[in-house]
């Protein structure tokens, strides 16, 4: 997991993925994002950053409540979301602030996370794989 930072003026296209992540390994990335603190909103698109990014792949967008700091989310996610990737899987992840120019895009594009519907559920998700 590493976090996308992109330099000012850089290019940045954001499209819907061609090849969608498994709708399974989908849904515990959603839950280990809704797990992290803070976060309100989650999506996968496919993202391509020119210069940063060798080739377009899919990537965790994250909105975070105004209270709530990227490195504290980053810190979470990075103990979370290697239970639910498989090894040899990057993810990266960006941090999108209420007011980004690029959020109404990623949110038209139907790559929203839904958010989980309880604690119990959640924690089932979490178990240790072969258990």
């Amino acid at each position: 997991m590493e976090e996308i930072n992109v330099p000012a003026g850089t290019k940045m296209f954001i499209g819907k993925p061609k090849v969608p992540l498994d709708p399974g390994l989908t849904k515990q990335i959603a839950h280990a994002a809704y797990a992290a603190p803070g976060v309100v909103e989650a999506y996968l698109p496919q993202i391509f950053v020119q210069g940063v990014m060798r080739e377009p792949a899919q990537a965790l967008c994250l909105v975070l409540d105004a209270h709530t700091s990227r490195h504290t989310v980053y810190e979470a996610l990075s103990r979370l979301l290697p239970i639910v990737i498989p090894s040899g899987l990057h993810l990266d992840v960006r941090f999108l602030a209420h007011d980004d120019s690029m959020l109404a895009t990623i949110r038209s594009l139907g790559c929203a996370l839904s958010r989980p519907n309880g604690f119990k559920r959640l924690l089932s998700f979490f178990r240790p794989r072969g258990t």
